[in-house]
């Protein structure tokens, strides 16, 4: 490859998303385009940084996290699409784990989102089950199935020294531990295309925002906060994945369904933080954000 390249300074921030001047470790896989980083300062975190390169250009990229309780990472690379990790529960007992960090199509029988995610079975039907020593009992999450054979949460159960004691006997339970799941946006503002094509964005006038319209697949509950940055105050508004014109409000079946959620908003852009989260064994899949409010300036750009 031949040419001038220009290179913008994407990464400016990482130093205060990351921190260093502590050992840190990364390991990469080209079959997903991660890369994972860890680092001794913060020993609980992994560092997820994600891209997608086409024709030498880079189209996307993204960071995230993974925070793990009472959990020390000492070690972690790639194969495949697996990140294989090595860590320390309560500071002591050692483990491995793995994160599948490929993309997998939805199903209407979702898979489980829960830690440490195991199936406990019985020859025979029992009310009585070991709980794996690594699972934490005060995040646990039990499963059990339906008469027609699908995934439910119960909360109808009692842990007596390690041993989980359900209400109704069973053959097979599901067991993990629940863990929390956010997103928050980014400060939004009025947009225009230049004559090169890139997007600038317009920081004059105000934008007074109306609502929030949220477009989600396959989705069970989720919760959207809106935090005022002016005096902290919250408002929350739950997703509960139930429609009432659906078949999943009936008894037995998963609340799951795709559509879309409207929030209101009513603040100043920049006045207000906007957060998805979900702590649900059920997926949430959000495919779209679609911001509406009303834009006033007095200034036109020449």
């Amino acid at each position: 490859v031949t040419g001038d390249k220009e290179v913008n300074t994407i990464t400016s921030h990482i130093p205060s998303y990351i921190p260093y001047l502590k050992r840190t470790r990364l390991s990469a896989s080209d079959n997903v385009n991660n890369i994972a980083i860890t680092t001794d300062k913060t020993p609980d975190t992994i560092a997820i940084y994600q891209y997608y390169i086409s024709s030498a250009q880079k189209l996307q990229s993204a960071w995230h996290k993974y925070t793990f309780t009472d959990t020390d990472i000492k070690g972690h690379l790639f194969r495949d699409n697996i990140l294989w990790l090595y860590m320390l529960k309560q500071g002591t007992t050692p483990y491995i784990a793995t994160i599948d960090l490929a993309e997998h199509p939805q199903t209407n029988e979702p898979k489980p989102h829960l830690d440490y995610c195991q199936a406990l079975t019985s020859d025979i039907p029992t009310t009585q089950f070991q709980l794996p020593d690594y699972i934490n009992p005060n995040r646990l999450q039990i499963l059990i199935y339906t008469p027609e054979g699908h995934l439910t949460a119960t909360n109808a159960y009692i842990i007596t020294n390690g041993t989980i004691n359900i209400f109704t006997p069973a053959t097979t339970i599901i067991v993990g531990e629940k863990y929390t799941r956010t997103y928050t946006f980014s400060t939004q503002y009025i947009s225009s295309k230049k004559t090169t094509g890139e997007e600038k964005i317009i920081t004059t006038g105000r934008w007074q925002l109306q609502k929030l319209k949220l477009t989600h697949g396959y989705s069970g509950t989720y919760k959207v906060t809106i935090t005022r940055t002016d005096d902290n105050t919250t408002t929350s508004y739950t997703y509960t994945g139930i429609r009432l014109s659906g078949t999943n409000s009936l008894l037995g079946r998963l609340p799951v369904s795709d559509g879309e959620f409207e929030i209101p908003l009513r603040a100043l852009n920049t006045d207000i933080t906007v957060t998805v989260s979900s702590d649900s064994w059920l997926p949430e899949n959000l495919t779209s954000a679609n911001w509406q409010g009303n834009y006033i300036t007095k200034v036109k750009t020449i």
